[in-house]
Order: structure tokens, then C-alpha cells, then sequence
């Protein structure tokens, strides 16, 4: 529990004040009996906050920040004996310093290091949930904003009702199973949000219900036509799958692409070969025709037409040896596609299907078999869509459930804890407030058939009595903006009921005097520190003087 807490800027009449001691039970900051304000009783309750691992005593006391400057606050606690002592600066409040019992610094730590020692120390084992999302709640200060007496599950005022709700189960144990299932649910709608996407992207299809009639019409429509062209086909082409068929298919097309390719390759070395001319030689004969030319042309240069004669037969030569190189390659590339010819006669015998199946026959039955293909990918994402989904339906129900059971549990607990209080505050007279968890993110809290503003703070002052009886809780603090709002008579048992519990209760009050001797002997006994104007305030002096 927390032992004490102490600060060189906090005076009394120019002196400084001795440590402020605390114990189990109840702990009054006691103000004065005119009831002055801006005296620092909420400032030290945020000093408490402060020593549970809070900020708010740097983020939203500014005033005490511009005012007082920068400062330590040192604190200790005692857990199985055994005393800590530490201290946090308002300039670098995210460190912690471990201190010996002068307060003298030992060793460093980060202020989520020290909220976890204090989870643990103080032998909290509630899995998911932080100590500060612990007793943050229910440190009850002016200036934070979990003061709504209408909802008293909020951390803060702009805080969804889930996340309260959720809290709360935490603190009662009511959440792991929950958890566990809520990631199931998440993961599903994961899967199920996944799948859509890449169907909005075309990567795979999206139908609808009636596309997905109408496919399974088409469907057996066409396994009628593949029964037809099996019949005609003489059974040959029973058992066999779409990609088979659009194998074989495809070897034949590729067999008659090059029989066509051979044949005109065919004719076109028929045609090399037919202009082929045979060298023409010189001969006597052709020597002799010359000769003959002079005598009807006695002036006919024989040797010029001998030089072109020539040439004649050098060009025949040249074209001669290029159809023979024509007639090489074309022979080379017959033989390609005769060999390329045989190796798909092969395959399609390997196939096991006779060549008595036209490629006709088999394009036809392979498209057929595509066109199921697709119908059936179609109907089968259609199928895997309504899978998850139905899958998805059925994890939120189950969680739903499951969320209805656990919160009704802990409803019950809290509200049976309220009653058995509120008979404690007022004899078993008044009607307790009333917890309702509707939904997981929606809940009511009231008196019912009473709305004044006095029974409002007196719920809420039950409310966390409650929980702290139920939970691992190990303090609570109530301010005196909810504690002046109640009744003299409910005030002084729920003051008992502050004493009596072997947790730790911080309040601030002033006006001591205006209460029944019992409550007054109960604030004199439990005061941790009094409080008042003209030099009593926390730190001496007050900074709201004109």
C-alpha cells in the first residue's frame, strides 16, 4: 500500500511539512470549516494519482505547474513488509527514480516499468489489462474527467462505451475468453473482407445467387453435350479431363499446322528444282552457228557475241549454285517438319486416343469442358463466399453469446454488491443505483425513481465501493466535488464503509464541523492532512489572490 508522500515545496505557515503518512482504510485530506477553495486539496490528491503512475498531476494541475515551477514528489510503499521508496520530477514525470529510505537515488526505471511493478506487487493477475486502466477509473479527481455521475465506467468523457464496457470486464476476469473469441471474429471478417476485395479486383470471379442458379442450368447442359460427343466419339473420349482433351486437342493442331507447313514447303523445292538449268558447254555445234551468221552478216563481230555468250553461261552458274543452296535448306526444313511430324504422331498414340477422333471432335469437347470449367470456378467462389460469410455470421453469434453471458455475470455481481451497500448507506430503505449493460457497447446506470443529485453521487460512491469489494482494486479516490453532494446520514456510513476495508480510500472534505459527531470523529481519525487558507495551503500560499 501507499506509506507516505512528501515534497520540499509543500509548507505550512513558511515550514515545511513533514511527511504525510497514510494506512489502510480510509485517508481524509481535511479542508477548512468555511470550506475555502484553491487550497490544494485536490492538487495533493492528485499527488496521489501521481504516485500511482498518473500524469495528470503535470498535464492538468498547469497552474500548480507555473506556479510552484519544477519540483520532485517522493513517496513510498510497503508491499509483504518490505518498503520502496521512489520519486518523480514534474519536468521528466515519464521516469521514475528508485530511492533509498533518505530518498537518496539508487537506479532509473520508465514509468510503465513502475506501473508494472506495482501490478505486480501488488499481486494483481488479470491478464490484458494495465494497472493504470485499473485504478485510473476510480481515482475520482476534480479536473479529470471520469466525474459523470451518470457514467461511472469512463475513463473520459469522449471515451466510447466499448472500450468502458471492456474495461470493466477485465477488471472482473470476464474478458479473456471474450478476447480470444473476438479475434476469431476478427480474423474471419478478415478472411471474408480478403475475399471480396480480390473479387471486386477480377482476380477471381463475382456472382450473384441467381448466376449461380443459372450456371448450375448450363452446367448440366453442357455434361449432356459431353455425353453426346463421347457417344459419337466411341467412348474414346470417356474419363478423360478438360486439360486432356485440350492437350490432345492442342496436339493436333499443332500436327496438321505442320503437315500444311510441310507440304508447301513441299511444292516450293518442286519449283527450285524444275528451274534448275544444266551448265550449257561450249560446244562446235553452238561454234559453228556463229560461223554461220557470216554469211548473211558478213560484218558480225563474232568475238562480242562469244563475250556474251559467256556471261551467259557464268550467270547460269551463279543462279545455279543459289537453287542449290534454296534446295538444300528447303530439304532441311522438310525434314524438320517430318521429324516434328513424327514426334506428334507419337504423343497423340501415347495419349492413348486412336487418331479416329477428329481435331474437330476434340477442339469441340475441350471447349466444352473449359466453358464447365469456368461455370463451376464461378459457382465455386460464389460457394466459398457464402462460406465465409455464414462462418463469419456464425463467430459473431458466438461471441455475441458469449459477451451476454459474461456481462451478465458481472452485471449481477455489481448490482447484488450495490444492493447489499446502499442497505448499509440508508438502513435498507432506499432503492440501490442500478447497473444495465444493454450491449457490449452501450450501458445505462441510475436510482431508478430517483434522479436527485445527491443519490446520483451516493451511486456512483456505491458503484466503486462495489467494484473495489469484488476486484483486486486497491484504492480508490473520491474528491470532494462528489462527496458534498451527499446526504448527512448516508455520508457517515459510507464514511464506515471507507474505514472499514483493508484497501485504501483517499477523500478530500472540508466543513468538518457541519457534520454529526460520529462523521466528525471519523474525519478527525482517518485525516492525513489539513488543509486552509492564509498560509496552510498545500504549498503555503495561495496564487488566486487579487
Amino acid at each position: 500500500m501507499l506509506l507516505e508522500i512528501r515534497c520540499d515545496r509543500f509548507k505550512s505557515y513558511g515550514e515545511l511539512r513533514p511527511p504525510i503518512a497514510f494506512h489502510a482504510g480510509l485517508n481524509t485530506v481535511l479542508g477548512s470549516e468555511t470550506g475555502s477553495n484553491s487550497i490544494g486539496k485536490s492538487t495533493f490528491l492528485m499527488t496521489v494519482d501521481f504516485a500511482f503512475g498518473g500524469d495528470d498531476y503535470v498535464l492538468k494541475s498547469t497552474d500548480v505547474q507555473t506556479q510552484v515551477g519544477p519540483h520532485s514528489i517522493q513517496f513510498a510503499f510497503e508491499f509483504n513488509g518490505k518498503r520502496h521508496f521512489f520519486s518523480r520530477e514534474t519536468i521528466n514525470h515519464t521516469r521514475v527514480i528508485r530511492c533509498d529510505a533518505e530518498y537518496n537515488p539508487i537506479s532509473e526505471m520508465s514509468r510503465d516499468e513502475f506501473r508494472t511493478f506495482l501490478f505486480e506487487q501488488y499481486g494483481i493477475k488479470l491478464p490484458l489489462i494495465t494497472f493504470r486502466d485499473m485504478v485510473g477509473r476510480y481515482f475520482r479527481i476534480y479536473g479529470r474527467d471520469n466525474l459523470d455521475e451518470k457514467r461511472p465506467l469512463h475513463a473520459a468523457k469522449g471515451e466510447a462505451p466499448k472500450k468502458a464496457i471492456t474495461a470493466l470486464m477485465m477488471l472482473f476476469n470476464k474478458y479473456a475468453a471474450v478476447h480470444d473469441l473476438e479475434k476469431a471474429v476478427d480474423e474471419s471478417k478478415n478472411q471474408k473482407d480478403a475475399y471480396k476485395r480480390v473479387q471486386e479486383f477480377h482476380f477471381i470471379p463475382r456472382i450473384g445467387k441467381r448466376q449461380f442458379a443459372a450456371n448450375e442450368k448450363r452446367i448440366e447442359e453442357l455434361q449432356t453435350e459431353l455425353a453426346q460427343l463421347q457417344e459419337s466419339s466411341g467412348n474414346e473420349l470417356m474419363g478423360l479431363d478438360s486439360q486432356q482433351v485440350e492437350f490432345l486437342a492442342e496436339l493436333r493442331r499443332k500436327l496438321t499446322a505442320v503437315k500444311r507447313q510441310k507440304s508447301r514447303l513441299t511444292s516450293q523445292l518442286t519449283v527450285i528444282e524444275s528451274d534448275i538449268s544444266t551448265d550449257i558447254a561450249d560446244s562446235p555445234r553452238q561454234h559453228s552457228n556463229f560461223q554461220a551468221l557470216l554469211r548473211f552478216f558478213p560484218d558480225a563481230n563474232l568475238k562480242k557475241i562469244e563475250d556474251i555468250e559467256q556471261f551467259h553461261h557464268q550467270l547460269v552458274g551463279i543462279l545455279n549454285a543459289e537453287y542449290e543452296e534454296a534446295r538444300r535448306r528447303y530439304l532441311s526444313l522438310i525434314e524438320l517438319a517430318t521429324n516434328e511430324i513424327r514426334v506428334l504422331e507419337n504423343e497423340i498414340r501415347a495419349s492413348g486416343l486412336t487418331p479416329k477422333v477428329s481435331r474437330t471432335l476434340l477442339e469441340e469437347y475441350a471447349s466444352k469442358k473449359g466453358q464447365i470449367k469456368a461455370l463451376e470456378k464461378e459457382n465455386e467462389t460464389y460457394s466459398k463466399m457464402e462460406e465465409l460469410k455464414t462462418a463469419a455470421k456464425n463467430m459473431e453469434e458466438r461471441l455475441i453469446a458469449l459477451q451476454e453471458e459474461q456481462i451478465g455475470f458481472l452485471q449481477s455481481a455489481i448490482n447484488v454488491q450495490m444492493d447489499e451497500i446502499n442497505d448499509v448507506v440508508y438502513q435498507g430503505e432506499k432503492k440501490p443505483p442500478v447497473l444495465t449493460i444493454k450491449r457490449p457497447n452501450s450501458y445505462t446506470f441510475l436510482t431508478p425513481d430517483d434522479t436527485g443529485t445527491g443519490t446520483s453521487y451516493k451511486g456512483l460512491v456505491v458503484f466503486d465501493l462495489a467494484v473495489m469489494q469484488l476486484t483486486p482494486l486497491p484504492a480508490l479516490v473520491h474528491d470532494s466535488v462528489i462527496l458534498k453532494q451527499i446526504a448527512d446520514e448516508p455520508l457517515e456510513r459510507i464514511l464506515e464503509l471507507y474505514s472499514s476495508t483493508p484497501k485504501q480510500v483517499f477523500i478530500a472534505l472540508d466543513k468538518k464541523g457541519s457534520y454529526s459527531e460520529k462523521t466528525q470523529a471519523i474525519l478527525e481519525e482517518n485525516t492525513v492532512i489539513h488543509l486552509s487558507d492564509n498560509g496552510n495551503e498545500l504549498f503555503g500560499y495561495s496564487w488566486n489572490i487579487k
